[in-house]
């Protein structure tokens, strides 16, 4: 009696039984389906249409594999998607203020983690004690590790020690980090600065740098 192969499930025949043309064709479609790795070169890839989409071929001289979409070639994806962007808001935030700023937008084929990181830099212009809260923004949520109510990315001025605007300026670096879960579509980063109830001083906003990385498929 005829058996079937273990991974592909190819008939095999023996001797009991008799292997019909049609058994051949089966076998052919089989296999057909499950093509494997077309070799070639970047100069000589296939000719393919619409029922080849979803193959892929390897090229020999630059050694990528290369998958069909059914219209064009496409590198298959192994380092995860970066995206970046900067701005310059140079504003002013007094006492008790909440300020956000979208720094870049973008968009993902499919659900996963988002891992995200910002600097901002501030600057004291006069004499006087301002503290303000970074937070990093996804989609115009909170995407902070330790929560909406924490201070990891608090920073507070010293006095510069003068007493004329513009001559003892303070100057300091924030840093912040998120992720989020996010679906297939288009999502946005950027930064929330939130400034102490005081009225001593100002702080200035003088440039936000900021980078999203696609971590985490879920759907894999």
């Amino acid at each position: 009696m005829s058996t079937l192969s273990q991974h592909m499930g190819l008939k095999i025949p023996d001797g009991s039984d008799p292997f019909l043309r049609t058994d051949f064709v089966q076998n052919y479609n089989t296999q057909d389906k499950y093509p494997g790795n077309w070799i070639c070169t970047s100069t000589t890839r296939p000719n393919w249409g619409a029922g080849q989409a979803g193959m892929c071929i390897t090229e020999t001289d630059t050694r990528r594999t290369m998958l069909w979409t059914g219209t064009t070639w496409r590198e298959k994806l192994y380092g995860p998607a970066v995206w970046y962007g900067s701005m310059r808001p140079q504003v002013m935030i007094g006492g008790g203020t909440m300020v956000t700023y979208v720094v870049g937008t973008f968009t993902v084929n499919r659900p996963g983690s988002l891992f995200g990181i910002a600097t901002t830099e501030h600057a004291l212009y006069c004499r006087g004690r301002q503290g303000c809260t970074t937070r990093l923004m996804i989609d115009g949520a909170d995407a902070n590790f330790d929560g909406p109510n924490q201070h990891g990315e608090y920073v507070q001025s010293d006095f510069p020690n003068t007493s004329t605007f513009g001559t003892g300026r303070w100057y300091d670096t924030v840093t912040s980090i998120g992720v989020r879960n996010i679906s297939a579509g288009t999502h946005s980063i950027g930064i929330r600065v939130s400034t102490i109830d005081s009225s001593e001083a100002q702080i200035k906003l003088t440039s936000v740098r900021a980078m999203a990385m696609f971590v985490n498929a879920t759907d894999r």
